[in-house]
């Protein structure tokens, strides 16, 4: 088992695919089945018209040079003319009896022993005997007419034994040759008592052995197909011919109707053509999109150590560039690997019509189109992979830029950044390159080959072709035609395998992100957590990240309605402390209980329900402020949104904006103040009315002014509900009901303001240290 894995990841790298991620990729187009069947019907439609296009160049061909629609003989069938003739001076009697094919390309020189023969003096009646013919066109009947004016020692009559009647035109010019019926009928007996041996038609070859007699009996097996659809045909092609060799008139206007016709499939082509690339185009974004839904979902709820080892640029990229690149792979899927299976088939059936053992010659050249391919694929999916990686290095540079752009100007190193980033464009630039060389050159290799491929079929199979008459020439012209044209599927294939490579490089980077199941889960039978009334306790909670140890041995009751401080050395374990409680981590040992329910059994959304939470940061989005404010709760009426504002001291400033309520803030709220942030933050955590609060380090970036603003707020906004506060200035913790000093992951001092002040250690350390220059308590 082990080896056939490992065969199977050496034949990916060899090949450039992940055939389990192509897979996986591919199972997003089951939402898409009605589409995706009307899409391939649509591309048929498109190859059908396409290759019928080029058939019907074959009749106005005929119809042009050889005023003739189409051959009703099977070309394979024809052989060269081959005559049999005796002469009865006796009789004064002239017999020629013609087998093979009478048309454009009859040897002269048997057409120059017959006219021999109708020049002797002693023979009065020719008898030429038409019936062993396999192939008469209008040349053929020319011949004869141009045959018998040529031969004036001629003495009575020449009697022509044909199977069908001859051309209208022709016939007036033969009647004056022709005996009259009863002659003919009398001539005819004579020539079926002449005991001389049939034309005998050659010998089949023996088959071939081997390959080659598996490619004969494959031929054998169209030819007979083609036989029986002209067979089937055959009645309203003779009318069609009988109808345009009335006259040149008729002939233009059987003329006119295949261009007609011709265009007619040409609108047809283009109506399939333009629904194949809509459909196409839908079916792609759609699974983009899709893609993306399920992605950005997917983060959202995976745990906290995920976004702590991510920047935030690289997960955009991964949302937004790596997807990206899997729509041209699905747009390939349709009009590359699709699309191009689907013109071969067509393009190679319209040549087995034609010729079959010519198509199935050529095709024995064809594996030799494929090496480009493979050789190509893996250079492809390794420069697409350095391409994806150096774009997601360019978004973290770009975002990590412009949101700290105000320490960017202040440290005036406008010019060290615009170095980083043209120094990672440039090598993504290098890689992009790269790929690109390598897809073209695979593409114009195709090409290359594909046309020496052609070259070398039409020269093995050119001189059998002109020495056996296989063919006629508007059959050669539009299999050469029909030859070339599967370039372009070839090369759309090429181009596909390259695009397919480059998505999946973007494909190894999301779907990893896809497959991560988060380390804060729901337990199968969680229950909702009723509304909170006694306490949050914490019993023995320890905390780590990876094998450092942050939580040490917690244990702590908090009933309902306390505020709890926590204070610090910074790394002490503050805030992974508070991040337990909305169970954003879970602990490694010990349990957090709320009214006497473990977090984890709880469900996640009931819980974080009844939990606000108010930063030194404050999450603002690009939205009005009442949408802010009422976040999460969309339902709120204004006058719930305008009352909170006013409880966090922000009503006043609101209603200054142009907009009132409806001003939008901006990115991050970055067109108002810190403290204006701060206290939009308080309000949607009043608006949220939950009973728990977490504040951390809410007024720490706050200005004098700004902070009592927002300290107020916070008093009313902690009024009658459980709070845990981050605290860095010291006087805004000094009514909590109790503090907890935290020191390596442990509580190393417990108590109120004034206790901790008596006991003299660390929290006396810190309130000394932060009041010492006369600020009072």
């Amino acid at each position: 088992m082990g080896d056939r894995s490992k065969r199977a990841r050496r034949r990916e790298r060899r090949v450039g695919i992940d055939y389990r991620l192509y897979l996986r990729l591919l199972s997003y187009l089951r939402f898409y089945k009605l589409r995706m069947a009307m899409i391939v019907l649509v591309l048929v439609g498109e190859a059908l018209t396409t290759v019928l296009g080029l058939i019907l160049l074959k009749p106005v061909l005929d119809l042009v040079f050889l005023g003739e629609i189409i051959s009703l003989q099977p070309a394979e069938e024809r052989m060269p003319l081959v005559i049999e003739d005796r002469g009865f001076p006796a009789e004064g009697v002239y017999v020629a009896r013609l087998g093979g094919a009478l048309d454009e390309a009859t040897d002269v020189a048997h057409i120059e022993r017959v006219q021999g023969w109708l020049g002797s003096a002693d023979i009065r009646t020719a008898v030429v005997d038409l019936r062993p013919l396999t192939v008469l066109t209008d040349a053929g009947w020319s011949t004869l007419v141009t045959l018998a004016a040529s031969t004036p020692a001629l003495g009575d009559e020449v009697a022509i034994l044909a199977p069908v009647m001859p051309p209208a035109d022709l016939g007036t010019r033969l009647a004056s040759l022709v005996a009259s019926g009863e002659r003919v009928a009398t001539l005819a007996a004579f020539v079926d008592q002449v005991r001389e041996p049939m034309l005998e038609v050659p010998a089949a070859e023996e088959a071939p052995a081997g390959w080659r007699s598996a490619v004969a009996g494959v031929a054998g097996w169209f030819r007979g197909i083609k036989e029986g659809a002209v067979e089937w045909a055959r009645p309203h092609l003779e009318r069609l011919q009988s109808y345009a060799l009335r006259s040149n008139t008729n002939k233009y206007h059987l003329l006119t109707a295949m261009a007609g016709l011709l265009l007619l499939v040409t609108v047809v082509r283009c109506i399939c053509g333009f629904f194949a690339g809509y459909l196409t185009n839908y079916v792609s974004d759609s699974v983009v999109r899709r893609i993306r839904d399920d992605l950005y979902s997917h983060i959202l709820y995976l745990d906290e150590g995920f976004y702590s080892a991510r920047n935030t640029g690289t997960l955009m990229n991964h949302i937004m560039q790596d997807v990206a690149v899997t729509k041209d792979s699905f747009e390939t899927i349709f009009l590359g690997i699709l699309k191009g299976p689907i013109n071969l088939l067509a393009v190679l059936g319209a040549m087995l019509w034609i010729s079959p053992g010519l198509t199935l010659s050529t095709l024995l050249m064809f594996p030799a189109l494929l090496a480009p391919m493979v050789w190509v694929a893996g250079r492809v999916r390794r420069y697409s992979r350095r391409t994806q990686e150096k774009s997601s290095r360019l978004s973290v540079i770009l975002h990590e830029t412009f949101t700290g752009i105000r320490i960017v100007r202040a440290y005036s190193m406008e010019r060290a950044e615009y170095g980083r980033f043209h120094g990672e464009n440039w090598r993504m630039f290098k890689y992009r390159m790269r790929t690109e060389k390598a897809s073209s050159f695979a593409a114009q290799l195709t090409i290359f080959l594909s046309t020496l491929a052609g070259c070398v079929v039409l020269l093995l199979n050119g001189y059998y072709i002109l020495e056996r008459q296989t063919l006629s020439g508007s059959d050669f012209i539009v299999f050469i035609g029909l030859m070339f044209t599967l370039y372009r599927p070839l090369k759309g294939m090429t181009k596909a395998n390259n695009k397919i490579i480059a998505g999946l490089a973007g494909a190894e980077r999301f779907f990893p992100i896809l497959d991560r199941r988060s380390a804060i889960a729901e337990k199968p039978g969680a229950v909702d957590l009723p509304p909170f009334q006694e306490s949050i306790r914490f019993e023995n909670v320890s905390f780590a990240y990876g094998d450092e140890p942050v939580l040490r041995e917690i244990t702590l009751d908090v009933p309902a309605g306390k505020v709890i401080a926590l204070v610090g050395a910074s790394g002490s374990g503050k805030t992974t402390f508070v991040n337990l409680v909305p169970r954003f981590w879970d602990p490694v040992e010990g349990r957090i209980l709320i009214d006497g329910h473990d977090l984890r059994d709880l469900t996640l959304r009931s819980l974080r329900r009844q939990i606000a939470i108010v930063t030194q940061e404050s999450i603002l989005f690009d939205d009005t402020v009442r949408a802010n404010i009422a976040y999460g709760q969309d339902d709120i009426p204004l006058e719930r949104v305008i009352e909170a504002a006013k409880a966090a001291n922000a009503h006043q400033f609101i209603v200054e904006f142009p907009e009132g309520y409806d001003t939008v803030i901006g990115d991050r709220g970055q067109r108002i103040s810190g403290g204006q942030r701060q206290r939009l933050a308080i309000a949607r955590a009043l608006v949220k009315g939950a009973p728990i609060l977490i504040l951390d380090e809410a007024t720490s970036a706050l200005d004098t002014e700004s902070e009592r603003e927002v300290q107020a707020a916070i008093d009313r906004l902690i009024r009658g509900r459980t709070a845990f506060v981050i605290a860095h200035r010291l006087s805004t913790i000094v009514n909590a009901d109790e503090i907890l000093v935290l020191k390596e992951g442990r509580i190393a001092e417990r108590g109120s303001h004034g206790e901790l002040l008596a006991q003299g250690r660390e929290y006396a350390k810190l309130h000394h240290l932060q009041f010492r220059d006369g600020q009072s308590g």
